[in-house]
């Protein structure tokens, strides 16, 4: 059922200009996967977004799920580079200030591989998720990534710090929100 769900938003997100399939659950691939082309930069870097259903994996950690149950398609988009280590907080502190400005989905980083992902959930119930729903997240994805990469890329690869890119943005005009704890 979960193949042929994805299948249609593969289909939908062809009819929208991507390109995109499904590999579907096999062997050692125990979630059917959706697969996304929806960028390739100057560099020739690929811009792939992976969706799948993560509560499919909820029976094999015991837990029952109840067909009233919301259902989440999760869309993720890795970037293609890696954090360096020493760029690691600043990297954490800047996409925490971008996550602010982001309506769907957030920035993600992992420390232990020094991977960035923008991942993005869609709640639903009975497998009744909107195809034009799914291309739009497509969309959404692809323009947070594309849109805040020359401002993450500089970060972490420590060319740049938080606290520089956050002033270099305000002098053109651009205050992007922050947290900061009540003292």
């Amino acid at each position: 059922m979960t193949a042929m769900l994805l299948e249609s938003f593969a289909k939908a997100a062809e009819e929208a200009g991507f390109r995109a399939w499904v590999v579907p659950a096999a062997g050692a691939q125990t979630l059917s996967e959706l697969l996304c082309l929806v960028q390739v930069d100057e560099a020739g870097r690929n811009y792939v977004i992976h969706g799948m259903f993560p509560d499919e994996l909820s029976g094999a950690f015991g837990a029952e799920r109840s067909p009233d149950d919301i259902v989440f398609l999760q869309l993720t988009l890795p970037l293609p580079f890696t954090v360096e280590e020493v760029a690691s907080a600043d990297t954490a502190l800047l996409l925490h200030s971008l996550n602010l400005l982001t309506p769907i989905g957030q920035f993600i980083l992992s420390d232990d591989e020094g991977l960035i992902v923008f991942r993005a959930m869609l709640p639903h119930m009975d497998n009744n998720l909107p195809s034009a729903l799914v291309v739009e997240a497509i969309r959404m994805t692809r323009f947070f990534v594309t849109e805040f990469l020359s401002i993450i890329e500089p970060v972490a690869q420590g060319l740049k710090t938080c606290r520089d890119t956050l002033d270099e943005l305000a002098r053109q005009g651009i205050r992007l929100p922050t947290v900061t704890t009540a003292r």
